[in-house]
């Protein structure tokens, strides 16, 4: 029989075994709770550090993210440039949103073609704002910036020709460190320069033209300058002057500025980065021919328009014809010879297209009145022969009381002569849209059609204008530009094809 005192040490030994097991349990399950903590954190640190590596990898954002966006797209793509019409829908529209050049050219507004004083951060705005309208309409916008940028060979060439290093060699043999000042003036030492720049900096240098006149000196310095000077391309803004866009592709033109002569090469290099068709160079007309593309219009009816006067010369318009650049059957020279007007300088400062049926041009009879002198233009139609040069006999206008307006230029002939330009947009079908003087001063003219009967304009009072044409527009707000002399159709360089 079991002694009752050892049952109870029994029970109690028992009873201890179950009190050790469950802090047993207990502990074990601490110890894990700890190691899964444990095994967290340090996965968290080690994806915490993948991160960390992954963001060195990634690249820096770019000063101008902006046009590195515009920039890729562009790559390794021919873009079509080209322009059946003017109210034809718009596929690609080049624009230059200029920076330092701003602030050195307004110093001197009139020397820099200017009409006011204006802000570069102002001008970015009005830029922002055109950019932010021409997505919403799928419309490509590439900026001369980023398309300078795709080819950084041809980059540091416009750079090189750019950046100017001036001495008098005879006066700096006087000096004896002649020998060190003269490694520093060397193209070899120039391009070791352009060679650290960024693509930033170098087409800062293009669009800025620095030159430094420089000369020794005797102290331990041995180089000094003695004035560092710039000649910036404050018009580069207007990027529909540099040259025209045909039926056939592009024609670089030639300004009759000296302020904006640089401008060509540029804007030549641009449309080469983005394989552009350049079908003509105006300058292969002779020594007088001039061409701006303020001046030039594809309208309805194969008809191309082309202003001669103040700006673009009839040699130009030779050139046009002669080298079958326009693409078109018809070609309408509209004369100035005697208003000459900076005011009026291009065909696009008093005549713009609203749409195949409406055209708003100056009331030139107030004009008349106001200025006491001709303001209406001449008309010269020619019309192409396909096939067959065309003798100067065979032309039916025999008189056209101009020198130097031809009858015949390669295969185009003259074939009507209009006294009065609302004459021939009267024959061409147009209701026209008169506005005055001061509209006109105040840029309503200066528009541009996007194409879908959709209007961009500078003047907000255009709507109203223009109502019976039917075209919807848009007013974008643009005064610090317009202080530039120049306006919506004036900025812009359009391809209306895909």
């Amino acid at each position: 029989m079991e002694e009752p005192f050892s049952r109870e040490i029994e029970d109690k030994d028992i009873k201890q075994n179950k009190c050790l097991s469950f802090k047993t349990v207990v502990a074990l399950l601490t110890i894990i709770g700890i190691l899964v903590i444990g095994v967290a954190v340090l996965v968290l640190i080690i994806v915490l550090k993948d991160d960390d590596d992954d963001d060195d990898k990634r690249p820096i954002t770019p000063i101008h993210p902006e046009e590195e966006e515009e920039e890729k797209p562009m790559e390794g793509r021919q873009i079509l440039f080209e322009q059946p019409k003017e109210t034809e829908a718009a596929k690609h529209i080049i624009v230059h949103i200029p920076e330092k050049e701003i602030f050195m050219s307004t110093l001197h507004p009139a020397a820099s073609l200017y009409e006011d004083v204006t802000d570069d951060v102002k001008v970015k705005k009005c830029f922002d704002n055109l950019k932010s309208i021409l997505k919403e309409k799928n419309i490509e916008l590439i900026t001369v910036r980023s398309a300078l940028k795709l080819n950084k060979t041809a980059l540091k060439k416009l750079a090189s020709e750019a950046l100017v290093y001036d001495y008098d060699d005879e006066e700096a043999q006087k000096y004896e460190k002649y020998e060190e000042f003269k490694k520093t003036v060397t193209d070899e030492y120039k391009n070791q320069v352009l060679d650290k720049l960024s693509e930033e900096q170098l087409v800062d240098v293009v669009l800025n033209n620095p030159k430094y006149e420089l000369r020794p000196t005797d102290s331990n310095t041995f180089i000094e300058p003695t004035s560092i000077s710039f000649s910036p391309l404050g018009n580069l803004v207007f990027c529909r002057d540099q040259q025209i866009t045909t039926r056939k592709g592009v024609v670089i033109g030639r300004a009759r500025s000296s302020q904006r002569a640089g401008e060509h090469k540029i804007m030549e290099q641009v449309f080469k980065n983005i394989n552009a068709t350049i079908v003509g160079h105006a300058k292969d007309g002779g020594e007088n021919s001039f061409l701006e593309g303020g001046d030039y219009f594809v309208a309805k009816n194969d008809l191309s328009m082309l202003g001669v006067g103040l700006r673009t010369t009839m040699d130009g318009a030779k050139y046009l014809m002669e080298k079958d650049l326009l693409g078109t059957k018809f070609m309408a020279i509209v004369y100035d010879d005697e208003d000459l007007d900076q005011q009026r300088m291009h065909l696009d400062t008093y005549f713009n297209i609203l749409s195949d049926k409406h055209v708003i041009v100056l009331n030139f009879t107030e004009c008349e009145e106001k200025y006491k002198k001709k303001v209406n233009r001449k008309v010269f139609l020619f019309e192409q022969n396909a096939t067959n040069p065309i003798a100067e006999n065979e032309t039916e206008v025999n008189e056209t009381n101009i020198t130097d307006i031809p009858k015949v230029v390669g295969y185009y002939k003259l074939i009507s002569v209009y006294q009065n330009f609302y004459d021939f947009l009267d024959d061409l079908g147009y209701t026209r849209i008169l506005v005055s003087d001061q509209q006109q001063i105040d840029y309503m003219i200066n528009f541009l059609n996007i194409g879908n009967n959709e209007i961009l304009s500078v003047n907000e009072k255009l709507a109203e204008v223009a109502k019976d044409a039917k075209v919807t527009v848009k007013f974008v707000e643009f005064k610090p530009i317009l202080n530039m002399y120049g306006a919506m159709h004036c900025i812009t360089q359009v391809s209306r094809v895909n």
